[in-house]
């Protein structure tokens, strides 16, 4: 039988990709540029961690001198179990991520101030992203509610601890307030969600 170059088989003579008979379902070929690769799930896979505080309890105060740790206590999904949460901090293995982050604030009284937050790679010092500074600007007899958020990309090749970090310009600057007694839920406060893009 003579030679045949694969690139010119054709029909039934084709064959599936090295590796897809242990592939599962949605997996695609990643090549690893040293000719040879894996197959790896297309699906995007995502944590979401929160900061809670059981019904009635306020949120903490923001940092003041410089950005604090929001404290992101609680593992709200975690199906691939792609991330560790201990005392704030979240580790995240090696891959190209999505991060989004979402915080409360909550300002009393009649004075002017400002926050902003931010999602920090600890281990290597490097900001993920930034959300824009927030001002409230001290209108008497009111108070102000408002939300900041910020999102951001990174490739990181190790494990890699994160935190949400936020700032204010005083520390009567809060999180939020309790629901009032609106239901018997848990507090929410602040939300970190990480997206696994890539491996």
């Amino acid at each position: 039988m003579a030679d045949t170059n694969h690139r010119d088989l054709t029909g039934a003579a084709l064959h599936e990709p090295k590796g897809a008979a242990a592939a599962s379902e949605n997996d695609v070929f990643f090549a690893d540029g040293a000719a040879s690769g894996a197959f790896e799930s297309s699906v995007p896979r995502a944590v979401h961690y929160q900061y809670q505080e059981s019904n009635g309890a306020n949120g903490e105060a923001y940092g003041t001198s410089s950005y604090g740790s929001i404290n992101i206590n609680t593992e709200v999904s975690d199906p691939n179990s792609l991330g560790t949460l201990a005392s704030k901090v979240v580790t995240l293995g090696a891959g190209t991520w999505m991060f989004m982050a979402t915080a409360g604030v909550y300002v009393p009284g009649d004075v002017q101030h400002s926050a902003r937050i931010r999602i920090q790679n600890t281990t290597d010092a490097s900001t993920v992203c930034l959300s824009r500074a927030w001002r409230y600007d001290g209108t008497a007899n009111h108070f102000h509610v408002t939300h900041l958020s910020c999102m951001g990309i990174q490739v990181i090749t190790g494990n890699k601890d994160y935190e949400l970090q936020g700032i204010a310009s005083n520390a009567i600057v809060l999180l939020g307030l309790d629901d009032d007694g609106l239901t018997s839920d848990v507090e929410v406060y602040a939300d970190l969600m990480c997206i696994k893009m890539i491996n």
